[in-house]
């Protein structure tokens, strides 16, 4: 019924500070006090055929999110047809922060980044980036798919965790075309990348404690598996697809029964779970997964999948690369006794979103993560023919996993049609001028491709 994330968006919030142009047809004072987010009382609605969108974040990111739910519900009749039996509209809230997010429904975990509620019909989610391949997006293809099952099945919480959440999962795989259209193409990247990865190491976990009569517990874990299981059934051939579909009909029409599942992988594959489940092994092992990228000699680190690739900045620089403390940072160099610490994080811009949007959305999220916030300065950027901003400031954050400590604070945010990619570059104040060589190198050896 819920998404988690393991990364903490970068998101949005307000602050006064000098602000670099970004529109030529709103003032930047007009900017600042849009992304600043409304009231929610004065959240923006936008209507579709299906769903009443309501966000406080801007009116264009509140029209996009419609039309992208309006895209999912096509996308999901056309995967499963056949399969509604009555007509349903929904409502989706989309918070413009994560902190009002967790506000207003305190009783989620920490790491949820939406939910479905099949009581109000409602999806609730926020406005925010989640990693390598996720987004607000996401969120929406995977929360949106649950709503799409409350047209079928006959006992919403009477049906499997994994039937549930594998379908949404599922969905996570869209991809977007030139013109805005939808597909399923691949398995979503990460959850390949993490069973595929658990499998190889023999640490995976056993199918039947994820889609077994006994299985208890539905764990963060169990979806990457149940969604592969759903995505191996719906899309390697028409035996597995039969299969899949004959138990969706039985959970519209007679909710689910003990059993079922055995007795359909006998009917349409002759084996029971233990035989599947090798099979589906198998063939998760052999499904090619780019990793997020490579070392290279030298210090050097590169990645294909997100398009760039970076140098060590100085001989002094040490890089750890894939083992940040911070997840979603792809590479990380230190200095040794001087705190200076430089990173690499990429984010999926699946939206997208602009320059000037994003500007003001990780202004925003400052005032939320940063105690005794100090803006000094922020200035429009440009590396070859892509444009972004820099912002430097001071303060502490409470729940960093890098350090508590004051820190000054530099980020260069890149924006492509398909990414946002973040530098990070930090020290304790005092050391800033020992790192400040360095710091500019990293800058001129960060090469974007898209």
């Amino acid at each position: 019924m819920q998404i988690t994330i393991t990364t903490i968006t970068v998101g949005i919030f307000f602050l006064c500070c000098i602000m670099p142009a970004f529109s030529q047809e709103k003032t930047d004072e007009e900017l600042r006090k849009e992304y600043e987010g409304l009231p929610w009382d004065k959240a923006h609605i936008e209507k579709t055929e299906h769903y009443t969108v309501r966000c406080n974040s801007t009116k264009e990111i509140t029209k996009r999110y419609a039309e992208l739910l309006e895209k999912l519900f096509v996308l999901y009749n056309e995967t499963f047809p056949n399969l509604a039996t009555k007509e349903m509209k929904w409502e989706a809230w989309v918070y413009s922060t994560r902190s009002e997010f967790l506000k207003r429904h305190p009783n989620r975990r920490e790491y949820t980044a939406g939910f479905y509620w099949p009581g109000d019909r409602r999806i609730y989610t926020y406005h925010g980036l989640f990693g390598v391949s996720g987004s607000t997006f996401t969120i929406l293809a995977h929360e949106g798919a649950h709503a799409f099952q409350d047209l079928f099945l006959k006992s919403y919480y009477g049906t499997p965790d994994w039937v549930r959440e594998g379908m949404a999962v599922l969905f996570e795989g869209i991809e977007v075309g030139k013109k805005g259209e939808l597909s399923l193409k691949d398995p979503p990247r990460d959850r390949l990348l993490q069973v595929k990865l658990e499998l190889q190491e023999k640490k995976g976990m056993n199918l039947a404690d994820v889609v077994g009569d006994e299985a208890k517990n539905f764990s963060r874990r169990s979806y990457a598996y149940a969604g592969l299981f759903v995505w191996w059934l719906a899309k390697t051939g028409a035996k597995h697809r039969a299969m899949l579909d004959e138990l969706l009909q039985s959970l519209r029409e007679r909710g689910y029964q003990k059993g079922e599942l055995d007795k359909l992988l006998q009917k349409h594959l002759g084996k029971d779970l233990t035989g599947a489940e090798k099979e589906w092994r198998s063939w998760v092992l052999r499904q090619k997964v780019e990793y997020t990228g490579r070392k290279q000699p030298g210090g050097g680190y590169s990645s294909k999948l997100l398009k760039f690739s970076i140098k060590k900045p100085e001989p002094d620089w040490a890089m750890d690369a894939d083992r940040a403390p911070v997840e979603g940072e792809c590479v990380v160099y230190k200095r040794s006794g001087t705190g200076g610490r430089i990173s690499v994080t990429v984010y999926t811009n699946q939206l997208p979103l602009g320059v000037g949007e994003l500007y003001f959305q990780f202004l925003r999220d400052l005032k939320d993560q940063v105690q005794g916030l100090k803006v000094e300065s922020s200035e429009r950027l440009k590396l070859k023919k892509y444009s972004g901003f820099r912002i430097t400031y001071t303060g502490s954050e409470s729940k960093s996993r890098i350090t508590k400590e004051v820190q000054k604070v530099q980020l260069s945010v890149v924006v492509t049609a398909h990414h946002i990619y973040v530098l990070r570059m930090q020290s304790p104040p005092g050391k800033w001028n020992d790192n400040e060589n360095g710091f500019k190198q990293a800058m001129g050896k960060l090469k974007i491709s898209g």
